[in-house]
């Protein structure tokens, strides 16, 4: 999910809320992200509990199904911005740490790998969104609009995860934990990587039959 693709949730009923506790979670995860890629610069130690406290803020989607569920007429649980800006800052996050991670000094080969290979498919799949989108828009007039699958959150669940493992890593020495938390970070990068490829073709499956239905339109 990416900036050039507007994604809109499964749920139909959303508040018009700006500001909720889960959009303020949400809010957080860069600044957290930009933090933690400050301490990788200046290697300050430790960054696990800024990564913990990333990871938490991921948790805005059950917070807001919660507040849905328990105080329905609040207007403070799922919104409508909420949704918008989830992928967004998800993708802000990723970069954020990623990039500084590659040139840390700290991180393992397993860990680098796993941050690389993470950045090459964001990269791939913004290219490509941004191609989708503006095929679709020289038609239509208008931007996408694809609803955000199961296995299209999960794909950045282990994304996020494998980010976090090599993140960790970067607090201790050398030694069999370092080398265990880096597998684990190249086994999420591998799971989520493979994953979101998998929903690219469903998302690029979903674009295609709405840039035909827009040739249709045109053409009437």
């Amino acid at each position: 999910v990416c900036k050039s693709l507007e994604i809109t949730s499964l749920r139909e009923n959303k508040s018009d809320r700006l500001l909720t506790p889960a959009t303020a979670m949400t809010a957080t995860r860069p600044l957290l992200a930009i933090k933690a890629a400050s301490m990788l610069i200046k290697r300050q130690h430790p960054i696990t509990p800024t990564i913990l406290a990333m990871a938490a803020s991921d948790a805005e989607g059950s917070v807001a199904r919660l507040i849905d569920r328990y105080f329905p007429e609040s207007g403070l649980g799922v919104s409508k911005f909420g949704a918008e800006i989830d992928p967004i800052a998800d993708s802000a996050a990723l970069l954020a740490v990623s990039i500084p991670a590659l040139f840390s000094p700290r991180l393992n080969l397993a860990s680098k790998s796993a941050v690389l290979m993470i950045l090459a498919q964001e990269g791939l799949k913004t290219v490509w969104a941004s191609t989708k989108n503006k095929q679709y828009a020289s038609i239509s007039k208008h931007r996408l609009q694809i609803s955000v699958t199961i296995e299209g959150k999960e794909s950045m669940a282990e994304k996020f995860m494998a980010i976090n493992a090599a993140l960790m890593s970067s607090d201790l020495n050398e030694g069999p934990t370092k080398k265990v938390l880096g597998m684990v970070a190249l086994g999420f990068a591998i799971a989520g990587t493979l994953r979101a490829e998998s929903q690219r073709t469903v998302y690029g499956q979903q674009i295609d039959n709405l840039i035909d239905l827009a040739k249709e339109s045109a053409a009437v």
